[in-house]
């Protein structure tokens, strides 16, 4: 079965921090749907989407990616992998 990986993010002291954990249930949800093995989840909390480096979550999911750890990320918005300032 296909390897999946989650990303969920919030941006702000303003968000609540079960937002990660709302976004991760919807994915898991999706990717349950379609019949995705739920390899890996990432996070990054109060973190801005418009810097990559900062945030540590998004680092190791695109060193996993590179290495191929898992087939597919799903997230629950684009904007939560990147926002485009």
């Amino acid at each position: 079965m296909p390897k999946a990986a989650l990303y969920a993010r919030y941006s702000s002291d303003l968000q609540s921090p079960e937002s990660i954990d709302d976004q991760i249930r919807e994915c898991r949800e999706f990717a349950a749907r379609k019949g995705w093995d739920v390899a890996q989840i990432y996070d990054d909390e109060a973190i801005s989407g418009a810097a990559v480096r900062s945030r540590a979550g998004m680092l190791r999911m695109l060193d996993d990616a590179r290495n191929g750890r898992f087939d597919i990320l799903f997230a629950e918005a684009l904007d939560r992998i990147s926002r485009d300032q």
